[in-house]
């Protein structure tokens, strides 16, 4: 049960943050952004905040971004009965076409025509008098009820993502991808301050027993040379052990200005069924703010470099041939 909140709780922030970058795009580059949601299935709450619907629906998978000139779910079509609501200037400015048992007050319209795009207009039969067409001229930012009760503005034809430019749209579609890219940065560096820093050549504790702790191998001590070769990383003292064979290294020391250098023999042990030599230090890790940083950006630059090269790997080495059996 909690790997499926946890596994819930992850992919609904993936989609969310996905789905809030088409949103923060799309507004910025004049599309109108009909719907926001936060999960999906049946609406549980909505509230509109021109020109946009923001809904929070049942079922809390991810969301979705309902952009302008992207469906055609507020069609309404000939013979179906809808309710309007009219301005002083007698321009609807609301259609009821949710079938509701309770629907809104205003008056009853059996289409004949309906065009919410372009030429704005509804045709019909107001209250059922199919002698007596009339036609009503939609406001620009009318709203219109759906029949699943989601009430949202509609899209003239300015208002859709087709009408904006090359780079506006571009833009509007990589901004998904962007903002998941920009989460997994946002999360490296959150994590490299919740583990311990990079590993440094300063000693931080000795094993009992060890023989690193009979050499005089002290917590402070820092590591400058190994058999005469200068050491710059933890890597690199730990690569020495390990290739030793267990043979004597003589460690160059450093504290507190003064140096010395200690005779230490690697001990084996047997890890997994490997022989790996070891001489029982712990390195202390390296706390500056900074230095953290560093790895968490280094490392989300690494890891987002292996994802788009898989990617491209996807499309570089394609071949029909290679679905054939």
């Amino acid at each position: 049960m909690r790997g499926i909140l946890i596994f819930l709780v992850v992919f609904g922030l993936l989609v969310f943050v996905h789905e809030f970058g088409h949103f923060i795009v799309a507004k910025k580059s004049g599309i109108l952004v009909r719907e926001f949601s936060i999960g999906m299935g049946p609406k549980l709450f909505q509230i509109r905040r021109n020109p946009t619907t923001y809904t929070i629906r049942w079922l809390p998978l991810g969301g979705y971004v309902r952009l302008a000139g992207s469906d055609d779910e507020s069609k309404l079509d000939p013979g179906m009965t809808v309710i309007l609501q009219l301005n002083d200037q007698n321009e609807v400015v609301r259609i009821d076409a949710s079938e509701s048992d309770m629907p809104i007050e205003g008056i009853p319209v059996q289409v004949t025509k309906a065009d919410l795009v372009d030429s704005l207009i509804i045709e019909g039969y107001e209250n059922g008098d199919e002698n007596d067409p009339v036609t009503y001229h939609v406001n620009h930012d009318a709203t219109i009820i759906e029949k699943n009760g989601t009430e949202l503005i509609i899209a003239p034809r300015d208002t859709q993502f087709n009408q904006a430019n090359v780079w506006q749209k571009l833009a509007t579609n990589f901004a998904g991808p962007f903002m998941n890219i920009l989460l997994g940065f946002v999360v490296f560096l959150i994590w490299t301050f919740t583990v311990p820093g990079p590993a440094t050549t300063t000693i931080g504790s000795t094993e009992a027993n060890s023989p690193a702790r009979s050499a005089k191998i002290e917590p402070g001590d820092k590591i400058v040379a190994i058999n005469g070769q200068k050491i710059d990383n933890f890597d690199q003292v730990s690569a020495k052990i390990n290739q030793s064979n267990g043979k004597e290294l003589r460690f160059k020391l450093e504290k507190n200005g003064s140096s010395r250098t200690v005779a230490v023999k690697p001990k084996v042990h047997k890890i997994q069924g490997q022989k790996i030599y070891q001489i029982g230090i712990v390195a202390k890790s390296d706390e500056n703010a900074g230095v953290k940083l560093k790895r968490g950006w280094d490392t989300a630059v690494s890891t987002t470099g292996l994802i788009f090269n898989a990617v491209g790997n996807l499309f570089r080495h394609f071949s029909l041939n290679k679905l054939s059996g």
